[in-house]
């Protein structure tokens, strides 16, 4: 899932709610045990939707695992 808002959306809660959504679509209807999201760091308000939302950051090592470059955070949340 990616999203983009135009300024005048931003702060509204819709990015919010577009993710809360698709979480629980997963894991109501996909048995989706867990949910990732990667984000460019300097992005800090999805970087701050995402530990609202109860994501966690994840290890050094699973970031390395992921192939992800330094710029990018990657988070988790855990759903069944």
């Amino acid at each position: 899932m990616a999203y983009v808002l135009f300024a005048d959306a931003q702060g509204k809660g819709f990015a919010r709610e577009a993710v809360a959504a698709m979480i629980q679509e997963l894991a109501a209807n996909y048995n989706v045990p867990e949910v990732y999201a990667s984000v460019d760091r300097r992005n800090l308000r999805s970087c701050a939707l995402l530990t609202q939302l109860k994501f966690e950051r994840v290890t050094n090592v699973e970031h390395a695992a992921a192939g992800l470059d330094d710029n990018e955070l990657l988070f988790r949340i855990r759903v069944s």
